[in-house]
């Protein structure tokens, strides 16, 4: 499947995790920029990119709940749909995920293919 031109935000404090994100997406085609941080994130989010946004729930001192609400009330009108992964599986969690304005919620660990797969599918 053709994604040129599609990019993708990746925030992740697992540096090594985060580099696999990157390099699998890139391989499938995405054009991905990387963060360590929500608040290193934000400078990187303008109107015209990301086309989407892969948080992890679980990022040392942050409110990425706070930040992923922040996004859906963006004057965007349009803006990039949010995937949240989390080794936190739990219901609550994934509906606090919901809730603020995620699009859909990945479980860590994960295969990266399913990552794609999932990434390709909101990219459509």
């Amino acid at each position: 499947m053709a994604t040129s031109g599609k990019q993708s935000l990746v925030i992740e404090a697992d540096p090594v995790l985060r580099d696999l994100m990157k390099l699998g997406l890139e391989r499938a085609g995405f054009a991905v920029q990387t963060s360590g941080t929500a608040q290193e994130a934000q400078s990187l989010i303008t109107p015209s990119s990301p086309d989407l946004i892969l948080i992890d729930m679980t990022l040392p001192g942050e409110a990425e709940l706070a930040f992923i609400s922040g996004l859906k009330r963006s004057e965007n009108p349009h803006p990039a749909p949010v995937i949240v992964i989390s080794a936190l599986g739990y219901r609550e969690v994934i509906a606090q995920a919901i809730q603020a304005g995620a699009g859909d919620f990945f479980v860590k660990p994960f295969h990266i293919d399913e990552l794609i797969r999932r990434v390709q599918r909101w990219l459509r």
